[in-house]
């Protein structure tokens, strides 16, 4: 038993500190400042704009909120799992009552201590206090480059799905219709872009920004495409079915087939009235 509680007690504690190491090695992510100097932090950070997990920045030139999908449960979980092991075995062996263990007990406590200091000190105090004094600075690279200082509409993607019914149709409205950086003039051209927005949303950042203002684009979208009168009563059931999956953040839809249906949709809807249509452009109103 004494055997046991001596492997336990400081082998598996030891083990889950190095995990924690290589998920903090593995999780660094390049900050680029704009004077283009490059720096390398920890990826599990405390957050600083949002009060989700989320660690988030803005880009100095617009202000935009690039938001980089880094939680940190993993950090608490590991940390509570060997201060849990720390404490346990440490009671068991001082209820031995027998000297030869007192180094070891010792040496459990100092692996409790010594994640508690390394993440809280390093991980949690210094860099979350260089993001907060720095966030108007930094922009992650990687993850999102400024939709507005790049002029893409707020998507930093242009290509649509391949298995489109009407793509020509597509690439016409999106390059005469969207607008680079506000809402389009044409209920068309703010449809598929608004289409478009959320699946860049859900396969980039698997709805980390996920709001008020996503299910009011999704209602919007919902409601524009049934008042078309372009779709029968099926029709319409269908483009319901998949507005529900758009509704369940927690999923994000990872896989292009509702976005393709809804832009075939919406392409079908300008075949019909390819002239521009004016709506109201406030999304609240639906």
């Amino acid at each position: 038993m004494k055997i046991i509680a001596l492997i336990i007690g400081t082998i598996i504690p030891l083990i889950v500190w190095l995990i924690n190491g290589v998920i903090i090695y593995k999780k660094k992510k390049k900050i680029r400042i704009h004077k283009k100097s490059k720096i390398k932090i920890s990826s599990l950070m405390i957050d600083i704009i949002d009060k989700g997990n989320y660690l988030t920045a803005s880009c100095p030139k617009c202000g935009v909120i690039l938001p980089s999908r880094i939680k940190i449960w993993v950090l608490f979980v590991s940390l509570m799992v060997c201060v849990l092991f720390s404490f346990i075995f440490t009671f068991f062996i001082i209820s031995t009552a027998e000297a030869e263990y007192i180094l070891v007990k010792v040496f459990i406590i100092l692996l409790g201590a010594s994640n508690f200091i390394v993440y809280y000190i390093f991980v949690f105090r210094n860099l979350s206090k260089y993001i907060k004094d720095n966030s108007n600075n930094l922009k992650f690279v990687k993850r999102w480059k400024c939709p507005i200082c790049d002029g893409k509409a707020g998507i930093s993607q242009h290509e649509f799905p391949l298995n489109l019914k009407y793509p020509k149709i597509a690439k016409k409205i999106w390059t005469e219709l969207v607008p680079p950086t506000e809402q389009a003039v044409s209920l068309q051209g703010e449809l598929l872009k608004c289409i478009e927005y959320l699946r860049y949303e859900a396969q980039q950042n698997k709805n980390a920004n996920y709001g008020n203002g996503h299910d009011l684009l999704v209602k919007f979208i919902q409601k524009k495409l049934v008042q078309t009168g372009v779709f029968s009563k099926k029709g319409i059931g269908k483009i319901n079915y998949r507005i529900k999956k758009l509704l369940r953040y927690s999923y994000p839809c990872i896989k292009d087939d509702v976005y393709v249906y809804l832009i075939d949709c919406i392409c079908e809807f300008y075949i019909k009235f390819p002239n521009v249509i004016k709506y109201d452009r406030n999304h609240d109103n639906i």
